[in-house]
């Protein structure tokens, strides 16, 4: 009859498959949207960054991530330096300190946050 709402119950009860198929949909849907806003994030963080930004990593990692770097490079010339001939006692005098400060500033700052 002119006027009344059809028959478009979506409950499991109404019509299961019905019910499922929506559902379904409706969490594709859901996928599809998380997908396009994870993207969207990426794509800002990508345009704000810039290059040393991607290189270093956001802020809130960016301390961290230099300190690593500074570890890595300064022990992989202490290695370097035990190959070559010559004294080595007063390079690592230099850098042993350097590497020690670093990992106290990661330590430290890690164990102040929690």
């Amino acid at each position: 009859m002119p006027g009344e709402t059809p028959d478009t119950d979506v409950t499991p009860v109404g019509n299961p498959k019905l019910y499922l198929g929506v559902k379904k949909l409706d969490l594709e849907s859901k996928k599809i949207e998380q997908d396009h806003q994870v993207q969207l994030k990426q794509m800002e963080y990508e345009n704000a960054a810039g290059f040393i930004g991607r290189v270093i990593g956001s802020p809130k990692h960016a301390p961290n991530n230099i300190a690593f770097v500074i570890v890595f490079l300064v022990a992989l010339a202490g290695v370097v330096v035990a190959f070559l001939p010559g004294e080595r006692v007063e390079f690592w005098k230099t850098i042993v300190p350097i590497i020690t400060l670093t990992l106290g500033y990661l330590l430290g700052r890690n164990a102040a946050k929690d």
